[in-house]
């Protein structure tokens, strides 16, 4: 029979095994971007190379205004993979639907819903 610390043990094991290491658009390399589930190499060649080109991106709506094929579905599938922009779990607001703050800007819609029509009251 096995212990009750053994199972612990090997609990925290398994959980370290699944667990995966941040990869950050920002710095890391086509082979660190392919690491992520959901980015093959012609993805993450793209990505490296419009990085090159136009600089570091900003959040997750700049990633996928400049990476065909990327959308905000996307990019919370890949956040929740381990992608990060920046450093930061929180890819543009994916991870928490709401969009950094930026001062002097205008609050971005993030979920790429309408946001809901106001509602009125009826009158007496």
């Amino acid at each position: 029979m096995f212990s009750k610390n053994f199972w612990v043990g090997l609990a925290l094991v398994a959980g370290m095994s699944c667990a995966s290491a941040a990869v950050d658009v920002n710095v890391s390399d086509e082979a660190a971007l392919e690491s992520v589930a959901g980015i093959g190499s012609a993805k993450a060649r793209a990505i490296v190379k419009e990085r090159e080109a136009n600089g570091p991106f900003r959040d997750a709506d700049d990633l996928a205004g400049r990476i065909d094929g990327l959308g905000l579905k996307s990019i919370e599938k890949l956040v929740a993979n381990g992608l990060t922009i920046g450093g930061s779990g929180v890819a543009g607001g994916v991870a928490t639907g709401h969009a950094p703050a930026v001062e002097g800007a205008a609050p971005a819609a993030v979920s790429g819903k309408s946001p809901a029509p106001p509602t009125q009251t009826a009158k007496k």
